[in-house]
């Protein structure tokens, strides 16, 4: 009886529509886009946007930041990318609150 060995598990590969909402929002570098100009932008539904934005978080393929004075608006970035100083508060702020 031989077992049949099994290699390491490939994600699966990325939809059409989760390879536009990742172009788009590694497209915009080191600016994070909001999640609600995504569906404006590539065209595509927001149940799907918000089905392919699951899957990248999952995959670590994008990151989810915070907007200093814009706390309440999700915005997403490439997983390479440091959002900048304007978007995150510099060194005035520390997780999104005021370093006091």
């Amino acid at each position: 009886m031989s077992k049949s060995r099994k290699g390491p598990t490939q994600p699966a590969p990325l939809t059409p529509h989760d390879r536009d909402v990742l172009n788009l929002i590694k497209g915009k570098g080191d600016q994070a886009i909001l999640v609600n100009n995504i569906p404006r932008e590539t065209g595509l539904s927001p149940p799907i946007v918000t089905k392919c934005i699951k899957s990248l978080l999952s995959l670590k393929l994008i990151k989810e930041v915070k907007h200093v004075r814009h706390s309440k608006g999700k915005y997403y970035i490439g997983a390479e990318f440091t959002p900048t100083a304007d978007f995150t508060g510099g060194s005035w702020y520390v997780d999104g609150k005021l370093d006091t």
